[in-house]
């Protein structure tokens, strides 16, 4: 009986710290993906920008009247 309570005791110790490690690896993997998030958010907006200028009402009509 002693040894099956040290085997549990012993497990649960086991199951606590890979929960831990695991909720520390998420929490890096989070971190991660709200830096990839921010430098989409910012790659987008600079997209929109370029886009914006591209099709520009006043540049359409002068590259249409060069070419």
């Amino acid at each position: 009986m002693k040894t099956v309570t040290i085997v549990a005791g012993v497990l649960l110790v086991f199951v606590f710290v890979w929960e831990r490690v695991d909720v520390v690896r998420l929490g890096y993997q989070i971190e991660r993906l709200k830096t990839q998030k921010v430098l989409l958010e910012r790659e987008r907006d600079q997209l929109q920008v370029k886009f914006s200028a591209l099709t520009a009402p006043e540049r359409i009509a002068k590259v249409a009247t060069e070419k």
